[in-house]
């Protein structure tokens, strides 16, 4: 009687099955899933988490995996709608990924992620996207030094923006004065 319970709550926990040819039309019945969207690179502003997104067709499944780690289930958020020019299911997936989670990672490289999709044919991965903390230092490395000029006059203010990732750049602002954005 308890084995029964379990196979009946094993049975439930999975997903239906799937018929692959539901999911294509002849054109592209034989192929591999496609990604329509890959996650990409993105920087963690303060305690901001961000969002990865990944979109791909024929999918029968589309999940992340993070520092060659699956994230959990629960922690994505599924999306499936039917392409209507194609007549394919489209699959799209978002996780989050917050400061603690990439403060807490200590490999060779960046925190990163990508998507893997299934179709009845197989798999496909997705690029990877990494994940990095903005920052940006207090002090200019070189301050522009103040210059007195005459009307109609030329300046050149030369200044080394402090060091930041990512990089920081150098606008023309109003009157033509280089800034930093």
């Amino acid at each position: 009687m308890e084995l029964t319970a379990a196979a009946t709550l094993h049975f439930q926990a999975c997903p239906p099955p799937v018929d692959p040819g539901s999911d294509s039309v002849p054109s592209v019945q034989n192929t591999l899933p496609h990604f329509l969207q890959e996650p990409e690179d993105a920087y963690i502003v303060k305690s901001n988490p961000i969002k990865l997104r990944c979109r791909a067709a024929p999918a029968l499944q589309i999940f992340f995996k993070c520092n060659g780690e699956w994230v959990h289930q629960n922690e994505h958020f599924s999306h499936e709608y039917k392409d209507l020019s194609t007549g394919l299911k489209v699959r799209e997936v978002m996780i989050n990924v917050s400061r603690q989670q990439v403060e807490d990672f200590h490999g060779p490289e960046d925190y990163w992620c990508l998507c893997v999709a299934w179709s009845h044919l197989g798999t496909a991965k997705s690029r990877k996207a990494s994940v990095r903390i903005a920052y940006l230092r207090k002090n200019f490395e070189e301050d522009p030094q103040g210059k007195e000029v005459p009307i109609n006059g030329m300046i050149v203010l030369h200044c080394r923006p402090p060091e930041g990732v990512p990089v920081a750049e150098r606008q023309r602002g109003a009157l033509g004065v280089s800034q930093m954005c």
